[in-house]
């Protein structure tokens, strides 16, 4: 930990919840930093991916929802595990810049634990005024909405209907996972 900022510092190394994957690179204030490698189980390099200094940081307060403009341009529901949780997940892109990071997407194991280092803004629907703002918008039928489980079902889907998955989405079904 950096005993200023009290974030992580240094190399990451950690395994998927399967087991069967891993990932390593390097933090810097708590923000992926460099050159990130995704191996198979066969210790095969799947992915890199290079990080910007300070791309993909996550603001450190999140602003109340009333300073947030959320509108079904630059907002995805996101619903975690089932309804575990909900998420407003602001957009840092175009939906369609987004929709195509997602279905680029190797797998969605890095978010198993929480969507925290999704690109953009994610705020949990908590409290009154969040569930209104929820409803509001659900209710437009001009959102795109999510889920974000394991890679077998998680997906995003536009106002249209069209559901985006990432690919390992078609390797679980191959495969008889879905």
């Amino acid at each position: 930990m950096d005993e200023v900022s009290r974030c992580a510092s240094g190399h990451a190394f950690w395994n998927y919840p399967s087991g069967k994957r891993w990932i390593e690179g390097h933090y810097a204030n708590g923000v992926r930093s460099g050159l990130w490698r995704e191996y198979s189980e066969e210790g095969e390099v799947l992915s890199l991916v290079e990080f910007g200094e300070g791309e993909y940081a996550k603001p450190l307060l999140i602003p109340a929802l009333s300073e947030v403009p959320l509108t079904p341009e630059n907002t995805v529901l996101l619903v975690e595990e089932h309804g575990f949780k909900r998420w407003f997940w602001v957009a840092d892109r175009p939906m369609t810049n987004l929709l195509d990071w997602w279905r680029g997407l190797f797998s969605v194991e890095p978010y198993f634990y929480g969507p925290g280092p999704l690109p953009g803004m994610l705020i949990e629907v908590r409290g009154q005024e969040a569930e209104e703002a929820w409803e509001r918008l659900s209710g437009t039928d001009l959102c795109h909405r999510g889920h974000l489980h394991e890679d077998a079902d998680s997906w995003l889907e536009t106002p249209a209907g069209d559901r985006v998955h990432p690919r390992a989405y078609d390797v679980c079904n191959f495969f008889g996972m879905g």
